[in-house]
């Protein structure tokens, strides 16, 4: 009896997993064209220090540049067209922007971020989820063509 009062004693009561959320935050629409700004952004109870990912453009979008949030202490390990690596020093926590990507919209689509690989100060790893953001066309149709009126 003894025994079984002293194991529970040593199980802890009070166990938190750690949160770590990711989001692509987009325009929804954009002219043909257009150069647009996503901005990556982490939710998390334990202090970040590093972030990578990987996108997915498809035809729908062209590469213009990926720029770390200095702001938030992140600066640029890698990036190129097909994702990005960025660090901390010191690590942030709760929400915050990782940085922005740029693209030029060719066509009405969805762009991802993938493989997300997030680490703490102290070397944990973290993953999270792939995140779409869809962008429609502004629609060029200024034809008043198909308006009518009732007279009354």
């Amino acid at each position: 009896m003894m025994l079984i009062v002293f194991l529970i004693l040593l199980i802890p009561t009070n166990i938190k997993a750690a949160t770590v959320n990711t989001y692509l935050v987009c325009p929804t629409s954009a002219n043909k064209g257009d150069t647009i700004s996503c901005k990556i952004n982490v939710t998390s109870d334990v202090t970040i220090n590093g972030v990578a990912a990987k996108y997915n453009l498809g035809t729908n979008f062209t590469y213009v540049s990926f720029t770390p949030n200095t702001s938030s202490g992140f600066s640029s390990n890698y990036t190129s067209a097909s994702g990005f690596s960025v660090g901390n020093n010191t690590g942030k926590n709760g929400t915050f922007t990782i940085g922005i990507l740029k693209v030029k919209v060719n066509n009405p689509g969805s762009l991802s971020i993938t493989n997300f690989d997030l680490s703490d100060t102290n070397f944990n790893a973290y993953t999270a989820t792939n995140k779409t953001a869809t962008i429609r066309l502004n629609s060029t149709n200024n034809d008043l063509g198909s308006l009518t009126t009732n007279q009354g």
